[in-house]
């Protein structure tokens, strides 16, 4: 796929993400909140990865989450720490709304950085 059209995919994909995570949000506040947070992570890794592939950064050993903050300038640590308790490394040790506030905000923050790239 050439770069431009995956940059034009990953805009679609990352407000997908966002709107359904938004809208999943207001639908169950107060329930289920802990399948929507873990369910973001699978969600957002192939973006993740896309983003990296922009930048000419290829491994398959890295750690994805680091990686982009590190390329892109932007706190993924939202991301890890969902992706631990996803593997059962860590437990959720605040309120649930908090953590889908920061996806929130990373999402948004990774759209703005989409927005803003120049793919030729």
């Amino acid at each position: 796929m050439e770069k431009k059209n995956l940059h034009h995919q990953l805009e679609f994909e990352l407000r997908s993400k966002l709107i359904h995570l938004r809208e999943e949000y207001l639908h169950f506040r107060g329930k289920d909140l802990e399948n929507l947070i873990l369910s973001s992570i699978p969600a957002l890794t192939p973006i993740i990865g896309a983003l990296l592939y922009l930048m000419d950064i290829y491994s398959s050993k890295i750690d994805l989450f680091k990686a982009v903050s590190d390329a892109y300038m932007i706190d993924t640590g939202i991301l890890k720490e969902v992706s631990d308790i996803r593997r059962g490394n860590a437990k959720f040790n605040k309120d649930k709304e908090i953590y889908i506030r920061d996806l929130i905000k990373v999402m948004t923050g990774l759209g703005r950085i989409v927005d803003r790239l120049n793919v030729e």
